[in-house]
């Protein structure tokens, strides 16, 4: 059964890049006034740099393609899917415990 999910995470990563791949010909397809040969060689060369590749791949979804920006990053960064509450549940926790620990501490 592990193998099967990992089969489905690896698919659904592939996916996931030609997804941005595409967005990323689309950017460089709008720059160039479309021409796609070069938009499809460039964007070949730009998706190994990963931050610059990101960075256009989101302007490419958004200009392009006319997605939401926040929707555009979580195509691009899909990990802050998991990162974000994390971030965000440390310091809400740590009030909790606080609070929960307030009246322990009067003696």
């Amino acid at each position: 059964m592990k193998a099967f999910f990992a089969g489905v995470v690896m698919v659904a990563l592939f996916v996931l890049g030609i997804v941005q791949f595409g967005a990323l010909v689309s950017f460089f397809h709008n720059w160039f006034d479309g021409y796609m040969f070069l938009s499809v060689v460039f964007a070949s060369f730009i998706t190994g740099i990963p931050l610059l590749a990101t960075i256009l791949g989101i302007l490419g979804a958004v200009n392009a393609w006319g997605m939401n920006v926040f929707l555009a990053i979580l195509l691009f960064c899909p990990l802050l899917i998991i990162y974000i509450p994390m971030i965000l549940g440390i310091p809400v926790a740590i009030i909790f415990d606080k609070i929960k620990n307030l009246g322990k501490n009067v003696q």
